[in-house]
């Protein structure tokens, strides 16, 4: 590359590899997340006999994101934010148990519970200085809206409609992989 080419590049800093490593671990996290998240969808709402399976790898999540969040922040902060997540993943299993016997009352009850501990996570990395509690707040309440709607769309047999949100779930988990790793870099977005 020709320095005059380089002198037109709108490049404002340089990245090292440890924080390019950052970044793909938390994208590939959030990602998980995404992909486990409708796999327990779709393996409770068949009765699938590897629900069992996919919820203990799914329960695992959290404690991925402690060890990665453990070398930045320490032991009593990671630990915070995998029970935070910790519980955000059981009332996802338990609201599409409600979803799928049709039990509305317990199906509302878990998605209040949801968007209450959405609250409680963001309020948790507004404590930080390069997160803002609005932004997690507005990740939060998008993944669970669109989780909601994909279930939906599936429950409905609208398959076409469940893979367009499914897609936008992928979006959104990579969004909130990026939002962390930039944080957890120092970078103010």
């Amino acid at each position: 590359m020709t320095q005059a080419l380089q002198d037109t590049l709108p490049i404002e800093r340089q990245f090292t590899f440890e924080e390019l490593n950052i970044l793909a671990n938390l994208l590939t996290l959030w990602n998980r997340y995404a992909i486990w998240t409708r796999s327990l969808m779709i393996s409770t709402f068949l009765d699938l006999p590897q629900n069992e399976a996919v919820k203990k790898r799914i329960y695992n999540l959290p404690s991925e994101f402690y060890n990665t969040m453990r070398v930045f922040f320490g032991e009593q902060i990671a630990q915070q934010f995998q029970y935070l997540f910790q519980k955000h993943l059981v009332l996802l299993a338990q609201l599409s148990e409600a979803l799928i016997n049709n039990d509305q009352e317990s199906a509302d009850q878990f998605t209040r519970e949801l968007y209450q501990n959405a609250d409680s996570m963001a309020a948790f990395f507004g404590l930080f200085p390069y997160w803002q509690e609005a932004q997690w707040k507005q990740y939060l309440y998008n993944d669970i809206s669109l989780s909601l709607q994909e279930a939906g769309a599936y429950l409905t047999g609208d398959y076409d409609r469940e893979i367009e949100i499914y897609e936008r779930l992928l979006i959104n988990a990579a969004n909130m992989g990026e939002y962390m790793a930039s944080g957890i870099m120092g970078i103010q977005m």
